[in-house]
């Protein structure tokens, strides 16, 4: 069974702070709110591994994407749109 990788806490604040983003730039990269970015760096609640993978896309060169698709199965953005596919098919 694969596991997803989920960010910490420190992660989550301290890749946007290197890229000097905001909460709310930050969020905008993910499609999120600034209030559920928030809620990851505050630790209320986790950031979802497909999430995470799409940030470090968008803020790293193409050249590092590589390394960034190793850490996380490919399967975790396709199980997430599946359900998303599931729910709006109704």
């Amino acid at each position: 069974m694969d596991t997803y990788y989920s960010p910490s806490i420190s992660e989550v604040k301290n890749h946007r702070l290197r890229c000097n983003l905001t909460q709310k730039q930050a969020a905008e990269l993910v499609c999120v709110t600034q209030v559920t970015w928030s809620r990851w760096e505050k630790g209320i609640c986790t950031m979802p591994a497909g999430l995470w993978k799409l940030f470090l896309i968008m803020i790293k060169p193409t050249d590092e994407v590589n390394e960034v698709n190793k850490d996380i199965p490919r399967t975790t953005l396709q199980s997430l749109t599946d359900t998303w596919d599931e729910e709006n098919s109704v």
